[in-house]
């Protein structure tokens, strides 16, 4: 035998190698490491690679090159250093691939630690020398990496790893570092120990031996200082290149997984190891192009059965394409073929016909016996977000791509997609778009293809990097595709209603959850654009996006912080007040009432500094009149002995029921400050007690900083104290405690005493607030809502059997103590779905309509109302108007104007002369 011929130990089930030393190093000292890099084809980066490793601070180092059957220059290469640097060894070997070419770098390998590093990438200066100062007593010292773009020449990002503490064993072990094996320096003792070999495989040769290390050893430390510089978007390394090496994958987790049960480990680590297979089988089906079928025939001849069913529930379509469709005859077919003919197979499209009364159905069924992966789902006519949300419950792909049924996408679009999308692990992907119309003239919109966000901009980001253009990214459902996996985590679901822009609601939500967001610049998307897209008919849908701009200033506190909530509804409202101006005068009328309280209440939310001509209309006599005069009242009780309901989803203003005594707060809890305004003049009473008898000491109680008690005072539930004191309307009062608690809570009532109209408004709290939300007597416990929407929906739960009453009325409006009556018309009132009208009711406080019901604990009762304006003759606007206002500066034909149109046009002109005849009836009997 050749004594420069080594006969080289691989993997259990790996037959031996052989490789040669052509050159060996002339050091006559130990190494601290030894750097161990395999080369192949890599002439473009091999000098820098060696020169970052030569030219550490660290000199007691050995260099082991091991050339992997090169075919270009990186044999010479590594001579020419090789005769510069006496610590370089260089052997070659047949082409075996890199596992076989690092354990031949092992087997003449002499230093403490061992550091694979891949021959196209490189190390930052100082690495080892600042690793062995954190190396004390450990085995294993693992850090993260930046990541090179070897087309742009810039770095595109880092890895990062978490927090965690080895002090003890950690189970979740296979998860706290990919299997790379550059990201670590091993201590050579722990190899030789236990005799661990890279597999001779040709990708995926280093996950076993990396998770085998890991998990028999508890010395580790984790460093989040980045130390090598990971080359991407080159095409000479075998991850580049590594296409349907699935089989290689199957082989490295058997492999791990006998290797565990060798050494009697496996159970402890059994869900890390899952764990682990599931994220990296989910990366190598990213680079695999087989079917289904083909990657369950190469699995089943490699692992074991239960790697094999474990393995097998993981496969499901890349992306889930979801279509829903109404009346979409003359457009659906040339969607469905673009999603049919993608270049990817691996896809599911779910189809819903949304209550189409055209050909829309037989379309999609002639189509579904073309192609098995079309599954129709046929529903009576619910909406686009209600549609939505059935087809995702029913979705399985790893990613969600929404497409509207007159759109189409490129041939290319899901193997882009998915592409981008898996190999990063992201939660949201943002795709370029085009417009097009009914003649095929296609268009590039700024809007749509990220003009407003720099070319330069960092590849994975999260919404946080996207301040200073965040309003500018493209609102759109079908130009971002979703993570299910993540979707589903978050609770995130369309709003279900049968409205339009509703994506603005389900994007933004996405976007404040997501942690990993890219953009796709390709324009892979196409937008029809006609007349009757819903963008082109803004008029007669903008009460909808007035509905939603609502609903997302709710929302959006829940997810975000100020900084970005003030920055989304500043731009929302300045964007309703644009659409709102472009109408013409029927519209203007239309929306200006509701769309005033909607901003209005937006403004005063969040205290946004708007234009001055905003600030004006705001301040417009419609503004003030519409909320007194189109509001209506429902109240809501239990009847039966201290029988409950709670309201689940709430509405705009709830309001204690009036008593001749006050309106005021029953609070529970454990805080020591409360901000509340007056808002009539009155005598303020601070009741002191506690809960379940457990005793509280109040040793002082401030009131606007002046204390208010002569002497400490102890209470329970049943002793108190009252304390009284003189308010002015409007009076801002700021109270403190300062008390000791057995149980930590305390329990105060705070009422404005005089009158039934004076109340209490909290301004800042930390508690539980019982009053005004619930109101009690003998009788049982309600609550009572107070709105002026066309449209109220709300669910409640039934605390305690009992019988429930509803009752649906006009708003208490009094003057002298002499009531006014202002009429609500109900079209419509639900309960459960069911109707209670069979015509239009009017109604107002002293004539209301009532409903009652038996019901039980627990049960659900769903309300929906659909309220009409009431349409006042001159006569009647005249007296009312100034009566619950109590101004006399109104424009009065302004007024007149804003009443006499009516938003609900769906009852005849007959009708309200009716309602004004049995009006006047009634009064001159009266």
């Amino acid at each position: 035998m050749n004594i420069n011929n080594i006969i080289v130990k691989n993997a259990e089930g790996d037959p031996d190698t052989k490789a040669t030393i052509l050159i060996k190093n002339k050091i006559d000292y130990t190494p601290k490491v030894s750097v161990i890099i395999p080369v192949y084809n890599t002439e473009k980066y091999l000098g820098e690679c060696l020169d970052s490793v030569i030219n550490q601070s660290l000199k007691e180092i050995e260099i082991i090159c091991v050339d992997d059957g090169s075919t270009d220059n990186s044999l010479e290469i590594l001579k020419e250093y090789a005769a510069k640097d006496n610590r370089i060894t260089v052997l070659t070997q047949e082409n075996l691939y890199a596992g076989v070419a690092r354990n031949a770098g092992m087997m003449v390998a002499s230093g403490e630690y061992y550091h694979f590093l891949d021959s196209d990438d490189w190390v930052k200066c100082n690495i080892y020398e600042q690793l062995l100062t954190n190396i004390f007593e450990t085995d294993i010292v693992i850090f993260a990496n930046d990541i090179y773009d070897d087309i742009t020449k810039k770095i595109i990002g880092r890895t990062y790893l978490p927090n965690y503490s080895f002090d003890k064993k950690i189970k979740n072990i296979f998860n706290i570092t990919n299997p790379n094996a550059w990201t670590k320096i091993f201590n050579s003792q722990l190899i030789n120990k236990y005799k661990i070999y890279f597999q001779a495989l040709q990708v995926v040769n280093d996950l076993a031996f990396t998770y085998i290390c890991i998990a028999l050893t508890n010395k580790i430390k984790l460093l989040n200082n980045s130390y090598v510089i990971y080359r991407t978007n080159q095409c000479s390394n075998l991850t580049a290149n590594r296409g349907d090496k699935i089989e290689c994958f199957a082989r490295a987790i058997q492999f791990l997984y006998d290797s565990l049960c060798k050494h009697n480990i496996y159970n402890k680590y059994n869900q890390s190891f899952l764990d682990r297979v599931n994220s990296s089988f989910i990366y190598e089906l990213s680079y695999c192009n087989d079917s289904y079928e083909v990657i369950k025939a190469k699995l089943k001849f490699i692992v074991n059965d239960k790697i094999y069913n474990f393995l097998s529930s993981l496969l499901r379509p890349k992306i889930s394409i979801i279509i829903c469709v109404y009346n979409g005859e003359d457009y659906i077919e040339q969607c469905l073929k673009s999603v049919i003919g993608q270049t990817i197979r691996d896809i599911e499209i779910i189809c819903v016909n949304d209550g189409s009364c055209d050909s829309t159905l037989s379309i999609l069924e002639k189509y579904s016996c073309i192609d098995n992966r079309i599954t129709i789902i046929n529903q009576t006519n619910q909406g686009l977000s209600i549609s939505r949300n059935n087809a995702f419950l029913v979705a399985k792909g790893f990613y969600i791509q929404y497409i509207d049924a007159d759109d189409y996408i490129d041939s290319f679009a899901c193997e882009k997609i998915f592409t981008k999308a898996f190999r990063n692990k992201l939660d949201m992907l943002m795709i370029g778009g085009m417009n097009f119309d009914n003649n095929n003239n296609i268009s590039c919109n700024d809007y749509y293809s990220f003009r407003y966000i720099p070319n330069d901009f960092k590849d994975i980001f999260n919404y946080k990097d996207c301040r200073e253009f965040i309003t500018k990214i493209a609102v759109s459902s079908c130009l971002t595709i979703y993570n299910r996996d993540f979707l589903v985590k978050n609770k995130i679901l369309w709003v279900n209603k049968k409205i339009c822009f509703e994506d603005n609601l389900f994007f933004i939500e996405s976007l404040f959850k997501a942690k990993k967001i890219s953009i796709l610049r390709d324009k892979i998307y196409f937008r029809r654009v006609h007349d009757d897209s819903i963008t082109q008919n803004l008029e007669k849908k903008f009460l909808d996006k007035i509905i939603i701009v609502e609903l997302l200033s709710q929302m959006l506190p829940r997810i975000t912080s100020d900084e970005f909530i003030n920055i989304y509804m500043l731009f929302y409202v300045n964007i309703l007040y644009a659409n709102y101006k472009s109408f013409n005068a029927q519209y203007k009328k239309h929306y200006k009432g509701y769309l005033i309280r909607v901003i209005a209440k937006i403004i005063n939310t969040y205290k946004l500094q708007v234009s001055r001509e905003l600030e004006l209309f705001i301040k417009d006599n419609f503004g003030i009149y519409y909320q007194e005069i189109n509001s209506a009242r429902f109240d809501i009780k239990n009847f039966g002995f201290h029988n409950q309901i709670e309201l689940i989803e709430e509405v705009d203003l709830i309001l204690p029921i009036s008593t001749n005594k006050s309106n005021g707060y029953n609070i529970i809890g454990n805080c020591n400050k409360i901000i509340f305004k007056n808002k009539g003049i009155g005598y303020l009473i601070i009741e002191l007690f506690n809960i379940d008898n457990i005793e509280v000491i109040y040793n002082k109680v401030y009131l606007n900083g002046k204390n208010i008690l002569k002497n400490p005072i102890k209470v329970n539930a049943n002793s108190s104290v009252k304390i009284k004191q003189f308010l002015l309307k409007e009076e801002i009062l700021f109270l403190n405690l300062d008390y000791y608690s057995g149980n930590g809570k305390f329990n105060i009532k705070i009422r404005n005493y005089r009158t039934a109209t004076n109340r209490i408004e909290l301004l800042e709290h930390s508690f539980k607030s019982t009053n005004p939300i619930w109101f009690t007597n003998q009788d049982g416990i309600g609550s009572v809502v107070i709105d002026n929407n066309l449209k109220t929906n709300f669910k409640i739960k039934i605390v305690g059997d009992g019988i429930l009453m509803l009752k649906f009325l006009g708003i208490d409006k009094r003057l002298n103590d002499i009531r006014v009556p202002v009429y609500v018309l109900y079209n419509s009132i639900k309960i459960n779905g069911t109707e209670l009208l069979q015509n239009p009711l009017l109604s107002w406080h002293d004539d209301a309509y009532i409903y009652k019901i038996s019901v039980k604990d627990k049960q659900i009762i769903s309300v929906d109302i659909d309220r009409g304006h009431y349409l006042y003759d001159i006569k009647d606007i005249c007296k009312i108007v100034p009566n619950i206002t109590h101004a006399d500066f109104y424009d009065f034909n302004l007024v007149i104007e804003e009443l006499k149109f009516n938003i609900k046009k769906n009852y005849s002109y007959y009708w309200f002369l009716i309602m004004k005849l049995i009006k006047f009836i009634f009064r001159s009997k009266k």
